[in-house]
């Protein structure tokens, strides 16, 4: 798969999941109705108590919102840091052994994980802040409605802010994923490119390819066969191998 597929392909999943994540939590989050009162309900103090927190609520339902939105942008910037810090200390090493079709996908993934992400704490930024609105004058009444609007503006840009890091955070896990993978793959016997004749482990004398196990030992590959070397044994290394009769 070349590289405009694989970004094809990465970009339709992540808008696939973007759109599942907002039919879920926004477009399916209907208001609730309160939940019924039983029929002595008012009549202790601590009824009365929460009765008069729940008249005061509206007033800092938008604080709320906007306190809850800034703190989540913070954890974007933490998650982002740690994100980043593992990139820096496995990026390199571990994306450099990626075939072209791997590499592209990871590439892509990255890439829209990053969008994802700066559009996610732009969302949260302007659901913590809001934008500035100029009145001729307000009275109780304008400040009421301003505040119930902005309440679920905010809530709603939280709401997609929040699938957008989970989207981001998916392919970002996706990307890392692919390139641990291919770590892991190439961990196993690698070609040093050195011809040598040797004693397997069979008894038997041998010419072939040197290779060096990641978890120590040295193999030998001759034809279509690879083994061990014995340990310990004398090892010649010759400029090629004979032809074999």
């Amino acid at each position: 798969m070349d590289f405009a597929q694989a970004g094809i392909l990465v970009v339709a999943v992540e808008l696939v999941l973007l759109g599942v994540g907002w039919y879920r939590f926004i477009h399916q989050n209907e208001t609730r109705s309160p939940y019924p009162q039983p029929g002595d309900w008012g009549s202790t103090p601590d009824d009365r108590i929460w009765e008069k927190e729940a008249a005061a609520l509206p007033h800092s339902e938008l604080a709320g919102v906007r306190e809850s939105a800034k703190n989540w942008a913070a954890s974007i910037g933490a998650l982002l840091t740690i994100g980043g810090t593992v990139g820096l200390v496995k990026g390199e090493e571990a994306f450099s052994k990626l075939s072209s079709a791997e590499g592209n996908f990871a590439f892509w993934l990255t890439l829209t994980a990053a969008v994802f992400a700066g559009l996610a704490i732009a969302l949260a930024t302007f659901a913590a802040q809001g934008t500035p609105a100029r009145y001729k004058s307000i009275d109780g009444w304008t400040l009421s409605k301003i505040s119930a609007e902005r309440s679920i503006v905010a809530m709603r840009l939280l709401l997609v802010s929040r699938i957008l890091v989970s989207v981001a955070a998916v392919a970002v896990l996706a990307a890392l994923s692919i390139a641990w993978k291919s770590g892991i793959a190439t961990e196993e016997p690698a070609t040093t490119g050195v011809s040598a004749i040797a004693t397997t482990v069979d008894g038997r004398a041998r010419c072939g390819k040197l290779r060096v196990s990641a978890i120590g030992g040295l193999f030998m590959t001759a034809g279509k066969s690879t083994v061990k070397v014995e340990p310990g044994v004398e090892v010649t290394v010759v400029d090629a191998c004979p032809e074999p009769k």
